[in-house]
């Protein structure tokens, strides 16, 4: 197990029992803010992820049409035939 997963799992607990021993309004909106933060970097990561990508055409491959794709000789051989 490495560190990291350790320490995920040692905040997960810790949110946890945020959660448990929550009783007054201050203390659930402690545990709101902590939840939005995790949320945010969860989508930030996302946002990251998919700008990596080079196009949203390659996302839905099947819907372009062949003459707009790039194919190798034999790509365009088994087309042929």
């Amino acid at each position: 197990m490495g560190r990291e997963q350790l320490v995920r799992e040692i905040k997960a607990a810790a949110l946890a029992r945020m959660e448990d021993a929550a009783r007054t309004e201050g203390d659930f909106k402690k545990i709101i803010e902590q939840w939005n933060h995790l949320d945010e970097n969860r989508e930030r990561r996302e946002r990251y992820h998919e700008i990596g990508r080079p196009n949203a055409e390659m996302l839905h491959w099947d819907k372009i049409p062949i003459c707009t794709m790039r194919l190798t000789k034999h790509q365009k051989a088994v087309l042929e035939v």
